[in-house]
């Protein structure tokens, strides 16, 4: 990812997803789909979930147009900022991105 390093980055995941934890729809959505299935999860997989979900198509009809950038858009500010916010880890190793625990009360 730019401006990180190339050791993995972990973080904490905090508080309830809505609209004011996670403001962006992209974010909301790369967290929903790492609450419904096993972690961690490739980047390629999240940003052929969300594309899919803005297109309103399938997953396998998306265009890799529109795959292409719904990717590099995830890579360079999404996936970025849920680091940055202790909501998500993201492992350069190997272009994974992984939920966070919720702490516990």
């Amino acid at each position: 990812m730019t401006g990180g390093s190339e050791n993995d980055t972990s973080t904490r995941t905090s508080g309830a997803l809505d609209s004011r934890t996670v403001p962006c729809q992209r974010r909301q959505y790369v967290i929903q789909l790492l609450r419904e299935v096993d972690n961690p999860v490739g980047l390629a997989e999240i940003a052929r979930h969300v594309a899919a979900i803005e297109s309103g198509r399938a997953v396998g009809e998306v265009s890799s147009a529109h795959l292409r950038a719904t990717y590099l858009n995830l890579y360079d500010r999404h996936v970025p900022a849920l680091v940055a916010s202790d909501r998500i880890t993201y492992s350069h190793s190997d272009g994974t991105v992984s939920l966070q625990s919720e702490p516990e009360p």
